[in-house]
């Protein structure tokens, strides 16, 4: 449509009633009812009539090539079948005449615009009256007005600034009028063209940004949104509306034969792959991300997208939705291909996406650059690459310079019949409104002329044949059971070359790291560079890297040579949690003893034990403790050299060191044994355990770990203590290691069992023996667990009152019997006749002897 077209002014819009209507064509999706019109549901839009501008493609950049349609679904190519088109079912769709594509070079550049002053100065726009605009409803104008809109918005990157200035205040006046000429009821009943016009107004509103910022010089700093705004998209939503249609009723009869293709990106959403191979689809290109490497510009569908084609087999290429407006922008989204690139393995080629309107003010040499430097990037890192752009941009921009890049694919957006490109192209993409299985909406169409598909996946095969069997690597790992060749192919490049797995019987990645200094310093433990390097460069140096051929385990890590101490098999025989975490993987393994082993003091060779070489000196225990790191750093750079040993068959003593502390004066290995077998039962002779057990619960529960101590003796004997500690038996045992053995007190073994009989104050000696009262009181035993504070708690406070056995030399029931004094004075309250024999009774030389 001509410029004039495009600047609307809403009071001729007024003037004009129910004419724009009558000039405008039906909706494609009603002609689409007939059945004879399938095809031309390709674009499934409405169009708007150009027969109303006289000026029509005088003076616009399409004129010539293309008729550029105002409506919501226009694009700058000629996308439609005439309404009166009738297909036979039998013959190739003939594109009409009226959108034959002249040569390129008839083509009119953007500069030929004419100078702002020959556009009319908008006149003022004015108010409309409610009464007006629910005429305007009635008569679906305002749905038309958004149409021409919208199509207009459609071709912002064609605009000169004035124009698109022009252009957004034109929208906004019709934003105002219908903000306050529309009822609610209206408003709801417009909703969808209400939201179209927004999105609209936010596209031109972007371009006027990108021609303030190009003032500025600040167009690389413009935001990358994500929100697309091109030819397809305004605002991130899809120009077009309508309902998709399915697949095999745009299936183009004359493109029989050729391999037939979607391309997905988040819009998609979440896509039944199997449906959609069982559909018979037979590739898709899937977009990886927008404009600059950053991770919140990757596509959120991308991983799975490739993940869920790679498992089913289905060849699949790669697109970059670019806002690029400068080289190092362009470099920088190259690298975001790449870096999401890594680990899969396209068979199609890796596309820049061109469509971005923001590009075009920077003119078509820049275009250019910016295409060939990504192209450029993604080639040098080995993988085939090109463009996707629309028709008009291909004849525009692109139709000399590939000519001097031939290498470069071709991918032509061009929704019609047939593709209006007159020069080579790989791919087509002839229809937005394809409806396929397993995907919820519309999705793009297309077709693939370039080489092949059974040829990608045979030079891929080739390609990794030294390192790649089928028949080898489904026999030789169970879990690819049932895959076939092409799904244990992508298997392997996207898991098994990371996972070190072995996929033929001549080469074991493995072997090849260990055998070859030189690789292992390049390419440490990323394994599928072993792999790639085998295949690139290793087979022709004569390099091998089979089963038979002699190696040795890894034991170099960071620089480290750490074979003093370190021995693959022996650390996996001892570790079989290590061995069943890393497999086969000896790079895994020395780096888990480094890492944790040695910290955790895991013993990895019959040449060195750690804990062997703790116990067997006791300078090195007071120096480093139960320090296993330092220990194992300590024999490799000083101890072997001093002639120090520590095998495992050396005599080892059981340690008292746990967490730098020595329990010795309180603990030892042996005696907490025997005085504990429960503990003997659960850790055998394993000494870090049971030390391990007495630090954390054995002393609080009051233990015998010693000859030399006793915590219920020392707790007894020292009454300052009881007075300070109480029932705090940690407290006893902390007391004698850090002061009581300076001090000489003792509670060996050999004074005894003394128990407390002092109990907030008052001593029960007379009325009571702990070893009487558990013994007599099974339920109390049981109760205090042989704490002796907690058993003469529960003489005082309920043994009394209950008249329970508590000694030898005293027992309450005959002291009642013995004297009816004191009977008739108490009568069944025994704990006074305790009271009484303490304080008064064995002062008078009364006793409980028969």
């Amino acid at each position: 449509m001509g410029r004039q077209t495009m600047s609307f002014k809403i009071k001729r819009f007024i003037a004009a009633g129910l004419a724009v209507l009558l000039l405008a064509s039906f909706p494609l999706q009603a002609a689409a009812e007939h059945e004879e019109l399938k095809v031309s549901a390709i674009s499934n839009a409405t169009v708007v009539s150009n027969a109303s501008d006289e000026n029509t493609n005088e003076e616009s950049p399409e004129a010539g090539t293309e008729e550029i349609s105002s409506s919501d679904a226009s694009r700058e190519e000629d996308m439609l079948l005439p309404e009166n088109s009738e297909i036979s079912e039998s013959e190739p769709i003939a594109t009409p005449d009226a959108t034959a594509t002249p040569a390129p070079t008839a083509t009119p550049k953007p500069t030929a615009t004419p100078e702002a002053t020959a556009t009319p100065e908008p006149t003022a726009t004015p108010q409309l009256a409610d009464e007006k605009i629910v005429e305007l409803f009635e008569n679906w104008q305002v749905q038309e007005r958004v149409d021409e809109i919208v199509g207009s918005a459609a071709n912002i990157g064609w605009l000169s600034e004035e124009e698109l200035r022009q252009l957004s205040q034109e929208i906004r006046e019709f934003q105002n009028a219908l903000k306050q000429g529309l009822n609610d009821s209206q408003r709801v009943e417009l909703e969808e063209e209400l939201n179209r016009l927004e999105n609209a107004a936010a596209s031109v509103q972007e371009m006027c940004n990108v021609w303030d910022a190009l003032h500025n010089g600040t167009l690389s700093e413009l935001e990358q949104s994500g929100k697309e705004n091109s030819w397809r998209y305004q605002n991130g939503s899809l120009i077009q509306s309508g309902d998709a249609v399915p697949y095999a009723d745009l299936q183009l009869q004359s493109e029989t034969g050729n391999y037939w293709g979607i391309d997905v990106s988040h819009h998609q959403g979440k896509i039944d792959w199997d449906a959609v191979k069982a559909a018979g689809i037979d590739f898709a290109i899937i977009r990886c991300g927008f404009g600059s490497d950053y991770s919140d510009q990757d596509d959120s569908r991308w991983r799975e997208n490739v993940e869920a084609c790679e498992r089913l087999g289905i060849p699949y290429g790669v697109y970059l939705y670019s806002y690029a407006t400068s080289l190092d922008q362009a470099r920088s989204e190259a690298a975001h291909a790449l870096r999401l690139l890594q680990g899969t393995s396209p068979s199609l080629p890796v596309f820049i996406d061109l469509e971005e309107p923001r590009t075009q003010v920077l003119g078509g040499e820049m275009i250019t650059q910016i295409a060939d430097t990504f192209c450029s990037i993604l080639d040098q890192n080995g993988y085939a690459a090109g463009v996707y752009a629309s028709l008009s941009w291909w004849q525009y921009y692109f139709q000399d310079w590939f000519t001097s890049n031939p290498n470069y694919y071709h991918w032509i957006a061009h929704w019609s019949s047939s593709c209006g490109y007159d020069g080579r192209y790989e791919a087509w993409q002839y229809s937005n409104a394809g409806s396929v299985s397993g995907i919820n909406g519309r999705v793009d169409l297309n077709y693939w002329y370039g080489a092949s598909l059974d040829v990608y996946e045979d030079a891929e095969f080739r390609f990794y044949a030294p390192i790649f069997d089928y028949e080898y690597y489904v026999s030789n790992n169970p879990d690819l059971a049932g895959m076939n060749r092409n799904e244990a192919l992508n298997h392997f490049l996207t898991r098994g070359m990371i996972e070190g797995r072995q996929a033929c019987a001549d080469f074991n990645v493995y072997i090849y790291r260990a055998r070859y200094s030189d690789l292992y310093n390049a390419f440490g433990n990323d394994l599928t560079q072993y792999y790639l390097h085998y295949v690139i460069s290793g087979k022709n140096e004569g390099r091998t890297a089979r089963l038979t051929d002699p190696y040795q385990h890894l034991t170099v890590y960071q620089g480290v040579d750490y074979s003093a101490v370190y021995n693959y098999e022996d650390y996996l025989s001892k570790n079989p949690d290590v061995a069943q975490a890393v497999g086969k993987n000896d790079y895994l393994a020395l780096e888990h003893f480094v890492v944790r082993g040695m910290m955790e003091g895991r013993c990895a060779s019959k040449e060195f034990d750690v804990r062997a070489y703790q116990n067997r000196y006791s300078d090195l225990r007071d120096v480093y403790g139960a320090n296993w790191l330092n220990l194992f750093q300590h024999y490799l750079y000083v101890g072997r050299y001093e002639g120090r040993t520590a095998r495992d068959t050396d005599p080892t003593y059981p340690t008292t060191v746990y967490n730098n502390v020595d329990y010795s004066s309180i603990y030892d290995f042996d005696t907490y044994l025997n005085n504990n077998p429960d503990i003997k039962t659960a850790f055998g002779n394993d000494d870090e355990k049971a030390i391990e057990h007495f630090v954390n619960c054995g002393i609080s529960e009051g233990r015998i770990a010693s000859d030399r101590f006793n915590v219920y003796t020392y707790r007894a004997k020292y009454q300052d203590l009881y007075q300070t500690f109480g029932s705090d038996l940690s407290a006893y045992y902390k007391h004698y290691m850090e002061n009581g053995r300076y001090e000489g007190r003792t509670a060996g073994s050999w004074e005894g069992s003394l128990h407390i009989t002092v109990y907030q104050g008052v001593d029960y000696s007379l009325v009571y023996d702990y070893d009487v009262y558990v013994a007599e009181n099974p339920d109390v035993a049981q109760m205090a667990e042989r704490d002796d504070y907690l058993a003469l708690e529960h003489f005082v406070a309920r043994g009394m009152m209950e008249g329970r056995v508590s000694s030898n030399v005293f027992n309450v029931k005959t002291y009642r019997q013995k004297y009816d004094d004191l009977n008739m004075a108490f009568g069944d309250d025994w704990k006074l006749y305790f009271e009484h024999f303490m304080n008064v009774g064995v002062y008078e030389g009364r006793n409980t002897e028969q």
